[in-house]
This record gives C-alpha cells, sequence and structure tokens, in this order.
C-alpha cells in the first residue's frame, strides 16, 4: 500500500512513466492511474481472504476433513457459493463438486477469484443434515470439503452425514 499511496504520487509528480506488464497476460501499462487502480483491485481482491487462506493452509490436507466437521459441528452452519444453485468446480476427468467450508472468511477468499458472480451463502447446521445431505447424496453429489484453489478432501455426502452425527453422538452434543 505504500507504493500505491506514497510511491506513485512522487513518480507522478517527476513526470515519469510507469512501464509494468502483468503476468496474467494483459497489455502494457503506461498510465499512473490505470496502474493505482490495477494494483488497488488485485490487492483487494487478495486483503479479505489472505488471513483466512494462511489459517487454512495451516490445516494439513491430512487433517481437514476431521477439522471441518468439528468446527461445523461448534458453529453449527457450513458456508457455501451460490449463484442460481451451488457453486460448482469442475474437473476434466471427474464430477463436478461442491466446494463448502466452516468459514465464512475461507469463502470469501474464492468470491474474488474464480467465483466472482456468487454470494456467500451459509446454511445451519440442522438444514445441512436434515435436508442438503441427503439430496445431495439422491443426486450423487460430492463436496470439496475446505477448498483452498488447489485441493480440497473429497467427501460424499453420506459421509458427512455420518461423521457429523458421529462426532455428536461421541460429545454428547
Amino acid at each position: 500500500n505504500e507504493f500505491i499511496d506514497e510511491w506513485i504520487p512522487d513518480m507522478k509528480n517527476d513526470n515519469l512513466k510507469p512501464s509494468i506488464f502483468w503476468i496474467n497476460g494483459d497489455s502494457l501499462v503506461s498510465d499512473f492511474n490505470k496502474l493505482k487502480n490495477d494494483l488497488e483491485y488485485e490487492i483487494g481482491k487478495y486483503s479479505i481472504g489472505d488471513s483466512a487462506l494462511e489459517e487454512l493452509s495451516k490445516v494439513a490436507l491430512s487433517d481437514r476433513y476431521e477439522y471441518f466437521i468439528e468446527k461445523i459441528v461448534e458453529s453449527k452452519e457450513a458456508w457455501f457459493l451460490y449463484n442460481n444453485g451451488f457453486a460448482m468446480i469442475d474437473y476434466e476427468d471427474e464430477n463436478s463438486r461442491i466446494p463448502v467450508w466452516n468459514k465464512r472468511e475461507y469463502a470469501e477468499f474464492f468470491i474474488n477469484d474464480k467465483f466472482e458472480e456468487c454470494v456467500i451463502k451459509s446454511i445451519n447446521l440442522d438444514e445441512f443434515i436434515e435436508y442438503l445431505l441427503p439430496d445431495l447424496d439422491k443426486n450423487n453429489i460430492y463436496l470439496d470439503v475446505l477448498y483452498d484453489g488447489e485441493g480440497a478432501v473429497v467427501a460424499g455426502a453420506t459421509d458427512i452425514l455420518y461423521s457429523l452425527k458421529n462426532y455428536m453422538e461421541n460429545n454428547d452434543l
């Protein structure tokens, strides 16, 4: 942010021209206002989710499923991306899956990425157990548990339902 707030105005006052080429293939930026807007957009795109993504990355992929089960029971809600139905991640050689998180902040990171047209929605734990998971199971739809942009724990609705009920029973909830 120091670059945006201090350096760009100083360079502009000194009549310097930026020469930045975005790696993603966009055109050469030669205007300070465009550079400032582009940088603010890129920074804003990740600032909401960076801490959440960092937190999520600390949970090993092998531990994410149990972590997810424990946390949605504690918070009594699960989080999804939604746009005229649940957002789904398409895989070339597999079926599409619905990403699901135990925290809104985890989902927020992806609202600005691949799923910018989506909104974040939660479902309370009772509805998740009684309605959504049975419906997903009936339609043979799998979930990407704690999707982080690179990987997730793939789980069937029946497995999640069993794990939730088992966790609640074992913890007298």
